[in-house]
């Protein structure tokens, strides 16, 4: 098409600029041998109802998330660059290819309606948002065996959780804890896992204040680990946006610049850090930690320099190793833990509150007493604030024949222990004819 040839309408530039950028062949028959100039390959998703987001296909099917002026840049880069004068019709402004570009988003051949994987490996078929350079394949890891040899607790699931990161169906219902005094391997189990999974593993902050940020959510979609590395913050479990994560929950996702929307997401917390985490006897703490604890080394395995480099070279093996040990434990229905890990990290957690239940109260049959009186008590004598009673009366209301109930006084209706009463005796006696908190 010359200068002087009919011009084409802005519905015309469009309409042919977008069958192009989806390879439809009758616009790959209209540009002919320039089509193939148009390198690029992306893609529309719709993650919720009425939620849009845009994917490039960066090759062998692997999709990473991009923006809508990525899509215009690579329309400006061919209609400037590639168009001959058969194609002048096309060489329009920055705006009418923006127009294009919303035209494109729109077109049901635009959006990507297959499934996508977390990873696959080399010669799985599918689209995924990472591949690794490999299939797995059996052979000796006598580096990655060597990190497992200082491993104390868990260490199945240890590797039957790394295993299942390569399954679709492992879900986020469980996290990671990797612990140990330093120097124990943990550093290099999340500098490869880093490596392995690259634009997959997303490195997170465990401050609070990074937590807080309403974009947290937005830096985990497309990836398969969210990586805690380092992490000083041993509540991190406790925290709200982290119970969700780790639960398998819907998670409200924030794109800077984009309306929110909620979807479920394929991240899986895996943290390191020198200390155990701080979490409760709460069912839902103790169900979800994979607690791994490392032994601190005696020994090198050869020489240190080169370790990570050793341990990398066995990828292949490690991962079907692990992925052998995930598909043992899910026969037998799932992962398999050792909850007793998590409870002896919870009873040190809560040795506080064991003391002050042994140092002011009885559990006993029988007993009652107004959570008035306890939080006056508490205030008065521990000098606890109102979260840190908080906490204490969720631990209390784990312990065995206690209940916190509602009862009746007179005309009101206050809340109350049973089944715990006051181990001071003139304490109690003050309390009983003590209506409200002693401040």
């Amino acid at each position: 098409m010359s200068s002087s040839s009919p011009k084409l309408s802005q519905q015309e530039i469009c309409h042919n600029l977008a069958l192009l950028m989806n390879r439809d062949p009758v616009a790959v028959k209209m540009f002919g041998n320039i089509a193939a100039a148009l390198r690029r390959r992306f893609w529309m998703l719709e993650p919720a109802p009425g939620a849009y987001r845009v994917l490039e296909q960066i090759g062998n099917q692997v999709l990473i998330y991009t923006t809508e002026k990525a899509v215009r840049n690579a329309l400006i880069e061919f209609t400037a660059e590639e168009l001959d004068a058969e194609m002048f019709g096309y060489k329009v402004t920055a705006d009418k290819l923006r127009s294009a570009v919303d035209y494109w988003s729109g077109l049901e051949a635009s959006f990507m309606r297959h499934k996508i994987y977390p990873v696959l490996e080399l010669s799985e078929k599918g689209y995924c948002h990472h591949r690794l350079d490999f299939d797995a394949k059996d052979a000796p890891t006598p580096c990655f065996d060597f990190i497992l040899k200082h491993i104390r607790t868990n260490q199945e699931a240890f590797l039957a959780f790394l295993g299942g990161l390569f399954d679709p169906e492992f879900r986020r219902q469980f996290y990671l804890w990797l612990y140990g005094v330093g120097g124990d391997g943990k550093g290099s189990i999340m500098r490869f896992l880093e490596r392995l999974f690259q634009q997959a593993y997303a490195v997170c902050s465990s401050s609070a204040k990074a937590q807080e940020s309403q974009f947290f959510t937005s830096g985990l979609v497309g990836k398969r680990i969210a990586g805690f590395q380092d992490c000083h913050n041993h509540k991190l479990p406790t925290t709200e946006i982290f119970m969700q994560l780790s639960g398998g929950d819907p998670l409200r996702i924030e794109p800077k610049g984009k309306d929110a929307y909620t979807a479920r997401v394929d991240a899986i917390p895996i943290i390191s850090a020198n200390e155990a985490p701080s979490i409760s006897k709460s069912p839902a703490h103790i169900r979800r930690a994979v607690l791994v604890e490392f032994a601190p080394r005696t020994e090198n395995c050869g020489d240190e320099q080169s370790f990570e480099d050793r341990l990398w070279e066995e990828r292949a093996a490690i991962v079907w190793k692990c992925k052998q040990a995930w598909a043992a434990m899910k026969a037998k229905g799932g992962l398999i833990v050792d909850r007793d890990a998590a409870i002896t990290v919870a009873d040190d957690t809560e040795a506080h509150y064991t003391h002050l239940t042994d140092k002011y109260l009885v559990i006993a049959p029988g007993k009652t007493m107004k959570q008035s009186d306890l939080h006056g008590m508490l205030h008065e004598r521990e000098r606890m604030n109102d979260v840190q009673i908080g906490h204490y009366k969720r631990f209390l209301q784990r312990l065995p024949g206690v209940q916190y109930v509602q009862i009746r006084d007179g005309n009101t209706r206050p809340r109350a222990w049973l089944g715990i009463g006051f181990k001071d005796e003139q304490y109690e006696t003050q309390a009983a004819v003590d209506s409200g908190p002693r401040f």
